[in-house]
């Protein structure tokens, strides 16, 4: 209603063509402020309602300043800094507006302290088990951060033998990040006694960096770390994190050793989420991410080609039964040539019908789950442009 009295506001006493691109104008600005309604009036029915922030005494509040914070409370690519509270059932975040966000104990699945080595900043981050409305837009990732070193300061850039105020300097940095990874343990530290004070299971985890790796979760090349439930990466935007305990299998594809890196997809025990591929994995990690998966007991094999994951998701949920009653996720374990060297490579024990009729029946196809409904699936799993990024690899 308020729209149609907008334009006819606009619209009325218009003569000729003067007007007319004015009242063009308005029409889009009418239409864009509709559909932001819209967006808006779905994303409350569809957002759950957090419990009210328990404020502690003031006396017992921990406070962590001068932090900025991802994604930007005020929207915009606009930084600003606020402080970390800890209250008796969540946290506060408060910025130097005094607009506040509100991160509960029980809606936090994981909570990450990333202390500064070598890296630009010291971080705490919360992967969040519903999201939660920040600025404009629903999110459930909440990440404060304290710069220590310059973004766009020159890392690389050598300094003169007798270049003394240097070498203060950067000493002086050298103690700003200790500092700085003090004051963040400790707030974490003291936080996580206080939730547990007051009944919640809350527990900040703390990234491996003997274990790192390198990977493009999105769009750009990162670091990747390892903690003790998940995998990282803090500092990419936006952040990336995959709770183990939310994996199904972990998929290893174009594992060659013609080629310099492989690309890793976790596949999701929720089968309504597509599946995340990290990208361009350096070859060199490779045994140390699947020990790593072996530690968290998380299924995963390898192949030599990218399968289709959309194609091939959509026809699991189409025939989960018989996806399950022909053997799961055994039409890629056969495949996996590490997973038959286990399995076969011992020699004792086996069942010489079973082993004769495997051979008889050749190598397994990735379309065995499907039922016989005379369709060929051979090709629907692997990409058609597999040869060419090969190519590009090894280039």
């Amino acid at each position: 209603r308020n729209s149609t009295a907008d334009l006819r506001n606009n619209t009325s006493g218009v003569g000729g063509g003067g007007n007319l691109q004015f009242v063009y104008s308005r029409l889009r600005e009418l239409q864009k402020q509709h559909k932001e309604r819209k967006k808006h009036a779905a994303l409350n029915v569809s957002m759950p309602r957090q419990d009210r922030l328990q404020r502690a005494p003031s006396a017992r509040v921990l406070i962590l300043k001068e932090l900025s914070l991802k994604p930007n409370l005020g929207g915009g690519r606009k930084k600003g800094t606020g402080r970390l509270e800890t209250h008796l059932n969540g946290f506060k975040y408060a910025d130097h507006k005094k607009n506040e966000l509100f991160v509960l104990f029980n809606n936090i699945k994981n909570a990450i302290f990333q202390k500064s080595n070598n890296t630009t900043a010291v971080i705490v981050h919360f992967h969040l088990k519903q999201p939660i409305m920040i600025g404009k837009k629903p999110s459930r990732h909440v990440q404060c951060y304290r710069d220590v070193i310059e973004r766009f300061e020159e890392l690389g850039r050598g300094r003169r033998r007798y270049d003394y105020d240097g070498m203060r300097a950067e000493q002086e940095e050298e103690k700003r990040i200790k500092r700085t990874n003090l004051q963040f343990k400790q707030f974490c530290d003291r936080s996580q006694a206080m939730a547990k004070e007051n009944g919640f299971e809350f527990e900040f985890e703390r990234p491996n960096f003997d274990l790192l790796f390198h990977g493009v979760p999105n769009k750009q090349s990162t670091t990747m770390l390892p903690t003790s439930n998940c995998l990282v990466a803090l500092e990419d935007s936006p952040a990336f994190v995959i709770d183990t305990s939310d994996i199904e299998l972990c998929h290893f594809e174009r594992v060659s050793y013609s080629l310099r890196n492989f690309d890793l997809v976790f596949v999701y025990r929720d089968f309504t989420q597509e599946p995340h591929r990290v990208t361009t994995i350096p070859r060199e990690y490779l045994d140390t991410l699947q020990e790593f998966l072996s530690w968290k007991n998380v299924l995963y094999s390898s192949g030599k080609i990218n399968l289709d994951w959309k194609t091939l998701m959509q026809k699991i949920r189409g025939n989960l039964e018989g996806f399950i009653e022909s053997g799961g996720w055994d039409f890629l374990l056969q495949q996996d040539e590490n997973y038959q060297a286990q399995n076969h490579g011992g020699g004792g024990g086996g069942d010489e019908e079973d082993e004769a009729a495997a051979r008889n029946a050749g190598p397994p196809s990735e379309d065995e789950y499907v039922p016989d409904d005379g369709d060929d699936y051979s090709d629907d799993y692997s990409d058609e442009d597999d040869e060419d990024d090969e190519d590009d690899d090894d280039e």
